[in-house]
């Protein structure tokens, strides 16, 4: 089994494997969640930055590796395996693919993962990886808002991609299709401002912990830790 590198003609069954092989709550925040990914994926595949590999039979794509590839770095953005084919090597045969690259171009390789998955995260250590970084994620669930105060900065982006950078009441947010919002932290929110936000969002706000305040007891619709690991190639 070899690994190719992926052209557009396969965005739509990449496209596929995210939604029905990545837990759909862990997306949430990420341009991944959107319902127009499909068309994100078709506009970045050929891009110099961004690198599709996968692990094709019959047409039939059975594993991709994404990663964002610069000459300082390359950041594996999502590796994901058909649940079916899933120990058989193949992310494994992904991962060497992509170390070897790093490795001849001397550049590290850093990727985030949910630390509940603890299978992967044992997996990458034994790779190499050590967590540099953690950031918890909390996500609340608003509805009923009015939207009234939202202001989507790059409409053209968001009616093609399905987001767009935005603000509600001057505060900055990135803004997900259909109705995510994740917060940029300017400055730590206290459950007033979150209760202020829940005047005009329907939808998901995405927030880092460290950008709330001790007093925020409010409930939450979902929350993961997500690690930021690193292979020290150079």
């Amino acid at each position: 089994m070899r690994v190719d590198k992926l052209s557009f003609i396969f965005s739509e069954q990449v496209n596929n494997l995210y939604k029905n092989e990545i837990e759909k709550n862990y997306l949430i925040g990420t341009v991944y969640y959107n319902k127009k990914l499909i068309c994100y994926l078709d506009s970045i595949f050929d891009e110099k930055e961004h690198r599709f590999y996968g692990i094709v039979e019959d047409g039939n794509l059975l594993a991709v590796i994404h990663c964002k590839e610069t000459k300082s770095f390359l950041h594996i953005n999502n590796i994901v395996v058909r649940n079916e084919y899933q120990g058989n090597g193949y992310g494994r045969l992904l991962m060497s693919f992509i170390i070897k690259k790093s490795q001849e171009k001397n550049i590290d390789i850093s990727l985030d993962v949910d630390a509940k998955n603890i299978r992967a995260v044992s997996w990458y250590k034994d790779l190499g990886f050590k967590v540099v970084e953690n950031n918890h994620i909390k996500v609340f669930n608003f509805e009923g808002g009015y939207e009234s105060n939202i202001k989507i900065y790059d409409r053209h982006c968001y009616n093609k991609f399905g987001f767009s950078n935005a603000s509600v009441n001057d505060i900055d947010f990135f803004l997900i299709e259909p109705n995510v919002f994740k917060y940029k932290g300017q400055s730590v929110l206290n459950l007033q401002d979150l209760y202020t936000f829940k005047e005009y969002i329907n939808g998901f706000l995405v927030v880092d912990s460290s950008f709330l305040d001790d007093d925020v007891d409010l409930s939450f619709f979902y929350e993961k830790l997500v690690f930021r690991m690193v292979k020290n190639v150079a």
